[in-house]
């Protein structure tokens, strides 16, 4: 049997390219858009139609296996995977599949087969010893989406099946720590690395003042050298220099963000003067980031401080978020978003702007004169406390 011949055309005033080639068992001429106005685009959808169509892989009603699905969908010039964190998610999400579920074949996966994955995901373990979050499952889930929508564009699968219900909520992995969590994290620093308790301890405190990320505490400088985030002491007011691209943020130009007093206050206590000379890194002897936000959620599980439901020990990330629940109840979310440095004010707002109706809530049940009343003033002011630690007070 001849080869087939994919050809491209526009057709009438339509915008995109067509792909045109004769079913050698019909005879009949068939026709697929591109999805592209762009012609270097449309010849690489042409290319890889035309080598699906006479290697026979995507012919309609054959079960493909699972397997060779996901190599091609690799190999596809139409995908772009090009982007490095793109196919590190996209292997990361095949792999948590095949290791949970995997499936025979492309047309396997149905409705009940999701439905079936998706508790099954939510078991895997996670960074840290911890079970991974929602936020991941619903990552692999588009993963698995996208690679089902492909198919159909091939004419593999007749449709994407119906996902199941999932949503992962946009709240906090973890939560904010009480000073007397804090203090079980600083005890069991030397208990978890003895040879590096004070080290340790440095840098919990350095976590817990500063609102500093993981890996920006690491790379913390003395001074500015164009690349990382640093202290300057330059212009009245301690704060932190950022440079163009330095932060998650992904501000476009170099600023600075405010510094808490009680960061710069530890900064002087704790390293000399000279300690500041050449404007290296605050902290030098510190592994790499990865490492670093392992140990540090170590010595929260030595502690036994347990910040979720699932499982989760606190971590370097819930020291930031102590942060900013203590500055959310002095500044208001303008100020926060700032100091937190924030891409954008909805962050701020989703994860902490509630922290006020936790403390109205211990106002109310504290002064109104039915809980007065009903329970008395002591246990009135019992229950404003349970109120401000978010605990329940229906059904107790």
């Amino acid at each position: 049997m001849d080869a087939i011949k994919v050809t491209l055309h526009k057709r009438g005033d339509r915008k995109n390219w067509d792909c045109r080639w004769v079913d050698p068992k019909t005879g009949r001429v068939r026709w697929k858009s591109t999805g592209t106005a762009t012609k270097r685009t449309a010849e690489k959808t042409a290319a890889a139609l035309e080598a699906s169509l006479n290697h026979g892989a995507f012919i309609p009603g054959r079960r493909m296996p699972w397997t060779e699905a996901i190599q091609l969908f690799r190999e596809d010039p139409t995908v772009d995977l090009s982007r490095v964190y793109v196919r590190r998610d996209f292997e990361r999400s095949i792999n948590a599949i095949n290791d949970t579920k995997r499936p025979g074949t492309l047309q396997e996966i149905d409705t009940d087969f999701i439905a079936a994955l998706i508790p099954e995901l939510q078991k895997r373990p996670g960074t840290n010893g911890n079970l991974v979050s929602d936020v991941t499952v619903a990552g692999y889930l588009r993963v698995l989406k996208r690679v089902l929508t492909w198919a159909v564009k091939k004419g593999s699968l007749p449709e994407v099946p119906d996902f199941p219900p999932f949503r992962a909520e946009a709240a906090a992995k973890g939560k904010a720590l009480t000073e007397t969590e804090f203090q079980r994290m600083l005890a069991a620093a030397p208990e978890t690395y003895p040879m590096a308790g004070r080290k340790y301890q440095q840098v919990l405190w350095a976590l817990w003042w500063s609102g500093l990320r993981i890996g920006e505490l690491r790379e913390l400088r003395w001074a500015d050298d164009m690349k990382h985030i640093s202290v300057d002491t330059s212009q009245g007011y301690p704060r932190f220099w950022i440079p163009k691209n330095a932060d998650k943020a992904k501000k476009k130009r170099a600023r600075s963000a405010p510094m808490a007093p009680e960061f710069w206050e530890f900064l002087s206590q704790n390293f000399a003067p000279e300690d500041q000379e050449g404007g290296g890194r605050v902290f030098p002897s510190l592994c790499n980031k990865e490492d670093l936000s392992r140990n540090v959620s170590q010595i929260g599980r030595t502690a036994g401080i347990q910040v979720s439901d699932r499982g989760k020990f606190a971590s370097a990330h819930d020291l930031r978020r102590s942060f900013c629940v203590r500055w959310a109840k002095r500044v208001p979310p303008k100020q926060l978003k700032d100091l937190a440095r924030h891409a954008n004010i909805e962050t701020t707002l989703t994860y902490y702007a509630d922290q006020d109706e936790f403390e109205t809530s211990a106002l109310i049940w504290q002064k109104s004169p039915v809980s007065v009343a009903k329970y008395g003033f002591a246990e009135a002011l019992k229950l404003s406390k349970q109120v401000t630690n978010g605990q329940s007070l229906i059904g107790g």
